[in-house]
């Protein structure tokens, strides 16, 4: 069996910015649906089991770009914001 190559650093970056949104949004919609039913309904429950599932994907995703790519890889890839925004984000302060 052929093994598969596996995501690009550059893939793993476009991926974790859309997850991050993802993210944000499913914890939006969890409060939205928290506040209308109980929390121990069926509503409530399966949402958090899909948030969590989405959670672990997520950080399965960032441990192998860590493993795949070592010193290419940025911690803010899939979590909180890159290098790039970082530096970007300083520039546009002081400027």
């Amino acid at each position: 069996m052929k093994q598969k190559k596996g995501l690009t650093i550059e893939r793993h970056e476009a991926i974790g910015k859309e997850m991050k949104i993802i993210s944000r949004h499913l914890n939006t919609l969890f409060i939205e649906v928290a506040n209308a039913y109980p929390l121990k309904s069926r509503q409530v429950r399966e949402l958090e089991k899909a948030d969590k599932a989405f959670q672990h994907a997520r950080n399965e995703l960032d441990n192998r770009m860590f493993k795949e790519h070592g010193e290419k890889s940025d911690v803010g890839t899939y979590y909180g914001k890159t290098i790039k925004e970082k530096e970007q984000y300083l520039k546009n302060r002081n400027n």
